[in-house]
């Protein structure tokens, strides 16, 4: 396991480029730090830019920036070979929630607590808005194809389905009482994974929106982060907690549960080959690790 420190508060997301050489995180400081895996070093920490904590990171998919959102809305790009940035602008009246970007390599889709979602090509100043939802958005999840969107909305257990061609609204889903905070899709997008306030952990096929969900039992907290491994076998779950956990997606049951930080684990990145999983906590710092069988 890898620690990596230098947050000055706490680390609210993570994100691995897409060749899994590089790892972002962001927090409660402002600061977004890029970290090289390979020499254990980091390569870029941007400066503190006020007040602002650092809500949403993500790379754009042919890598060449960083895209990250604060929590007063603002949404900006870092151009990597130059480490400088590439824009910044007003995105949402409120937080940004999450940044995901389409694998087209030009769309990028936005997410905030303003009830809005919005569509920008990388690198162009111009939004366009894809649906306005009836609740702030919890948690946001993109299918591996980009063509649907799941929402968790805010103050509800309902998770969104919407078309990213259109934004037309598909059938949403009641999947409990509790709050959805993290989402996840396997990578042929025929499952999806919902993790609520609660600590229980929800997965359907979201093409079968009718059939009851699954659910997993062991968090005793909320669920904050989730991700599949590439072949949908195994689950890996964080939470307030201050675990994480893998599970055997098909028997539901915990393979291995972890306490890798000392306080809340907030977000959740896996890299793109599976093997290893970087969280982020309260605790102000990074882990690194390798996902057991």
């Amino acid at each position: 396991m890898l620690t990596l420190a230098g947050h000055a508060a706490a680390v609210r997301c993570v994100a691995y480029s897409p060749d899994g050489a590089l790892l972002a995180s962001g927090g409660d400081d402002g600061v977004v730090r890029v970290w090289d895996l390979a020499s254990r070093l980091a390569v870029w920490a941007s400066e503190k830019e006020g007040d602002p904590g650092i809500e949403a990171l993500a790379f754009s998919a042919d890598s060449t920036f960083i895209l990250g959102g604060w929590s007063n809305g603002m949404y900006f790009g870092v151009a990597m070979d130059r480490w400088k940035q590439g824009w910044l602008h007003a995105a949402h009246n409120a937080a940004v929630r999450a940044i995901l970007p389409h694998p087209d390599g030009v769309r990028i889709f936005t997410a905030g607590w303003d009830r809005d979602i919005w569509v920008w090509r990388l690198n162009k100043p111009k939004r366009i808005q894809l649906c306005k939802l009836p609740k702030p958005t919890a948690s946001a999840a993109l299918s591996p194809d980009g063509r649907t969107l799941a929402l968790g909305l805010w103050n509800s257990g309902i998770v969104c389905l919407i078309d990213t061609d259109s934004g037309k609204v598909g059938k949403s889903r009641l999947v409990g009482e509790s709050e959805v905070f993290s989402l996840a899709f396997t990578s042929d997008g025929s499952l999806l994974a919902a993790g609520d306030t609660r600590g229980r952990i929800n997965l359907w096929n979201p093409a079968q929106p009718n059939q009851p969900p699954r659910a997993l039992d062991g968090h005793s907290l909320p669920v904050y982060g989730l991700a599949f491994t590439p072949d949908g076998r195994r689950l890996v779950s964080a939470g307030a907690d201050k675990t994480a956990r893998v599970w055997d997606v098909a028997t539901g049951r915990t393979l291995h549960e972890f306490l890798w930080h000392q306080s809340w684990v907030t977000c959740l990145a896996m890299a793109p080959d599976g093997l290893t999983v970087a969280t982020g906590g309260e605790d102000k710092v990074v882990s690194v690790w390798d996902v057991p069988e």
